[in-house]
């Protein structure tokens, strides 16, 4: 079903991160604009929820708290306070569109060849769908392949198969009906989902009454953001709380995605290590750092305790570029960690140039009353995405 197909004028985007929940009323016009129109965020009540961390908590019920029930019941909370900025008692009445943290949702980019035995033959409707049935599933189980411990543990469920670019004997073309080839080499973006992770969301979206839900992955919006990518060859890198997520953009045409466990908690992490402070003391000092509120000794000395995190970020964005041979691309930095400056300073240092995203590439229209920024980003593509 296309998510665009609905009458309704109005979705819901909700957003679950490894630190926060957000959430979006925007509208599409006829014109194709995307209106922001209201948007909240509510942060988890224990940050490292997803890595299994319990807060310190009393059960009202129960003395003895399982670690999944609590973790769902922290979510849920953030969504109910979400839910009420926006004004929402619940999404039975209104479509809405799914994102979920960089440990249940993926995407990844899977090459795949395929042979045809008669190449004189051009290609039909009917003969079209067979391929792409053929590449589909030969891309799908490349994936199982490479997640067969989590598979096993998890299960997979395979949510949509998207054709990126195709080739035929060597040429690229827009579609394979009416061509003749022997061989297609076809790039595909393979999005999929932990099974038992996302039953787990499900539970945390029953009492809001979900009718019609679509679940979209980062990729899916970037892809259909038409002003995002400027330069031929670029990476967009999405610094969540707990995650980075990485794309890997050659000749504007996503070419690779993934993720890696790391992100703006690290920098806290560092201080409270550092410093013998707690977590509050330590992210009231990333607040003020970012805000400029800091004197300059101060700044330079937190400056100094970030570096070494931030060089082993850099190091892991090396290896994934150089993965790609795309080593020189400039890197374009969103997520909350775009406010970390720790990040552009030590680019040069690792051979990177880099920026933050400026927000207005999104070429969104802004009613909310809010002012939109890099840290909500990631959030904000997923209103380009569509089903089909």
């Amino acid at each position: 079903m296309n998510f665009w197909s609905s009458k309704q004028k109005e979705s819901l985007l909700l957003d679950f991160g490894s630190g926060s929940v957000k959430g979006c009323i925007f509208e599409r016009d006829k014109g194709g604009n995307n209106i922001v129109k209201d948007l909240a965020v509510a942060k988890l009540d224990k940050y490292g929820v997803f890595n299994g961390h319990l807060a310190k908590t009393k059960a009202k019920q129960s003395k003895r708290l399982i670690i999944q029930d609590f973790d769902s019941e922290v979510i849920r909370a953030a969504t109910e306070r979400v839910m009420g900025q926006l004004g929402l008692k619940n999404i039975d009445k209104v479509n809405t569109l799914i994102s979920l943290p960089a440990d249940c949702l993926k995407a990844r980019v899977v090459k795949v060849s395929v042979g045809r035995g008669v190449e004189a033959k051009r290609i039909n409707g009917k003969e079209a769908k067979a391929i792409f049935q053929a590449i589909f599933e030969e891309a799908k189980a490349k994936i199982v392949a490479e997640f067969e411990s989590v598979a096993q543990v998890y299960g997979l469920k395979f949510l949509r198969a998207r054709v990126l670019a195709i080739q035929i004997s060597g040429y690229n073309v827009p579609t394979i009906i009416g061509f003749r080839g022997k061989v297609f080499d076809v790039q595909v973006l393979i999005v999929f989902c932990l099974r038992t992770k996302w039953f787990q969301f499900k539970q945390i979206l029953e009492p809001f009454k979900p009718k019609q839900m679509h679940i979209f992955h980062e990729a899916e919006g970037l892809i259909k953001c038409p002003k995002i990518v400027k330069e031929q060859n670029v990476i967009l890198a999405d610094i969540g709380h707990l995650f980075t997520k990485f794309f890997i953009f050659r000749g504007k045409n996503l070419e690779t995605t993934g993720e890696w466990p790391q992100g703006s908690y690290d920098l806290s992490l560092a201080l409270q290590a550092k410093l013998k402070m707690s977590e509050g003391e330590a992210q009231e000092i990333m607040s003020n750092l970012t805000k400029g509120a800091l004197t300059p000794k101060i700044t330079e000395r937190i400056n100094k305790i970030l570096a070494p995190v931030a060089d082993i970020w850099w190091g892991r964005m090396k290896t994934m570029s150089m993965q790609s041979g795309l080593n020189t691309a400039p890197v374009v930095i969103l997520g909350g960690g775009s406010f970390s400056p720790c990040f552009l300073q030590q680019a040069p240092a690792a051979g990177f140039s880099a920026r933050v995203l400026d927000i207005k590439q999104l070429s969104l229209i802004n009613s909310s009353g809010t002012s939109l920024s890099p840290a909500e980003a990631g959030t904000l593509v997923l209103t380009f995405s569509e089903s089909h």
